[in-house]
């Protein structure tokens, strides 16, 4: 899972005072793919989860909608796509949002594979 939102970091780096400040490399290894077992993926484009949320989509209500897909290969197993019941105040948390539901669908579907 990655998110990426370069304006919104800044903008956090500069109400700290550290927008100067030099980055630092991330401690783990980024580019490996390991499986549960600590063993490396052998395939890793077999097993994808997809996700995207739209911001105050919703022009009645301001409510945002998100959903979320999940491969397993080719092959779709689950997929969802709702109106968020909350109301969000940032594209981020709308993000955050999205992603914690295919985080939790996915982490229920290796599960049941298991």
């Amino acid at each position: 899972i990655f998110l990426s939102r370069h304006k919104y970091v800044v903008e956090i780096l500069e109400r700290a005072h550290m927008a100067n400040c030099n980055p630092s490399p991330a401690p783990v290894d980024t580019k490996s793919k390991m499986g549960d077992d600590g063993y490396p993926v052998s395939d890793s484009t077999l097993y994808q989860s997809l996700a995207n949320a739209d911001w105050a989509g919703c022009p009645t209500t301001r409510r945002s909608t998100s959903g979320y897909y999940v491969f397993l290969g080719n092959n779709l197993l689950s997929w969802s796509s709702k109106r968020q019941l909350a109301l969000s105040r940032s594209s981020a948390k709308v993000e955050y949002r999205g992603v914690a539901n295919v985080v939790a669908e996915s982490c229920w579907l290796r599960n049941l594979l298991r």
